[in-house]
């Protein structure tokens, strides 16, 4: 009857929601109910950090004493730029470009010693970005911490053309003229912070007569006649 089949379609209805109901708060708790499950999860998320920090602790020590001539090399200036961009300080960053010109020196030793030229495109890139770096950041902050960093950082130039100049005439001619540019490279840097410390000395001299001038026209001009700086300091009063 009619009647029959309206309480029957009502029993069934009334059926599929509760059990709809019981199947959602199920699924919704599930998760929380079973706790293995939430410690499995944990353990492979730590299980992932772990690997992650591992790796990249173990490329940094792998990729560290990495040459130019290496398939590390990349790595190694990978992990350089990563520590210049974390530091806050532009003088920091300059101390740092200064220590990593230290370090392409040793790698173009060690170039010159294997007689490779393979790489030495990326090492004369590097060295260049180098200089250029740290020039760039010590002609920008006039300080009186600067100034001395610009003046360690001119002797430290000094020293690497030297050093150049007696690597630069070896084999093969791909390196040597590699080491040929970062050598006029060098030489340009190296003008740039004797103007700048020469620049920062008649400022520190000013109040001390002929003294202060005499000791800016010696920085600036080191191959200048003896008469030359005899006479600036007679300008200067």
């Amino acid at each position: 009857s009619e009647r029959l089949r309206e309480s029957g379609a009502l029993r069934v209805w009334t059926r599929a929601e509760s059990m709809h109901d019981s199947g959602a708060r199920v699924i919704s708790r599930r998760p929380y109910r079973n706790p293995a499950l939430l410690r499995h999860a944990l353990a492979a998320i730590l299980a992932l950090f772990t690997a992650i920090v591992l790796s990249t602790t173990g490329a940094y020590a792998l990729s560290y004493g990495a040459q130019p001539d290496s398939g590390l090399y990349g790595v190694k200036i990978i992990f350089e730029r990563a520590r210049i961009a974390l530091t806050a300080s532009s003088l920091e960053d300059a101390r740092l470009e200064m220590e990593y010109s230290q370090r392409r020196m040793k790698e173009l030793e060690g170039l010159v010693s294997r007689g490779s030229a393979k790489g030495s495109d990326r090492w004369l890139r590097e060295y260049l970005r180098n200089l250029e770096g740290a020039g760039t950041l010590l002609e920008s902050t006039l300080t009186e911490e600067a100034d001395g960093l610009s003046l360690r950082f001119q002797e430290m130039l000094e020293t690497q053309a030297l050093d150049m100049e007696s690597l630069r005439d070896g084999e093969p001619a791909e390196l040597a003229r590699s080491i040929e540019e970062a050598y006029l490279a060098c030489g340009r840097e190296r003008e740039r912070m004797r103007r700048r410390c020469g620049a920062g000395g008649r400022e520190e001299g000013g109040g001390q007569g002929g003294q202060g001038a005499g000791a800016v026209k010696r920085s600036t001009v080191p191959w200048a006649p003896a008469q030359n700086s005899s006479r600036s300091p007679t300008k200067s009063r």
